[in-house]
């Protein structure tokens, strides 16, 4: 792998890597409100 390639994988590594924090994040938001929404009254 060519310095090149390897400076674009770690770019594009750390895209991916904040997209899947953002999704995490909603994911964990989504739980909260249904847990909130199934909880026994």
């Amino acid at each position: 792998m060519t310095a090149v390639e390897n400076g674009f994988f770690q770019e594009s590594f750390k895209t991916r890597m904040t997209e899947l924090e953002k999704e995490k994040q909603s994911l964990e938001i989504s739980l909260q409100q249904l847990s909130i929404k199934n909880r026994p009254p």
